[in-house]
């Protein structure tokens, strides 16, 4: 043997330094996109009719017409979880502050 195998073999056993970090593609160091994730996966479908964009926009709907016939449930969801989440001033200037440090 020339060596080469033991050598291959021992970098391919050697673990990363932070695995999460190789694998996250960045968002395990990033507070501001992990909290557009959880923000994300906790609003979706909040508010939600029941009924499919389409269907909000061929029947003209009040949402349809607000959110210009593009993306109505979901444009919806977002207005409205912000603004019950956002109600709590304590809620939200906390949220700056750690996103901040």
């Amino acid at each position: 043997m020339d060596g080469s195998a033991d050598s291959t073999k021992k970098e391919d056993s050697e673990a990363p330094a932070n695995i999460y970090e190789d694998n996250s593609f960045g968002i395990a160091s990033d507070p501001l996109t992990q909290f557009a994730l959880v923000f994300s996966a906790l609003i979706h479908d909040v508010d939600h009719l029941g009924v499919s964009n389409a269907q909000l926009v061929k029947e003209q709907s009040r949402l349809a017409r607000i959110y210009a016939n593009k993306s109505v449930a979901e444009q919806n969801s977002v207005n409205v979880a912000w603004v019950r989440q956002a109600g709590s001033q304590a809620w939200l200037q906390s949220l700056c502050s750690s996103l901040l440090q």
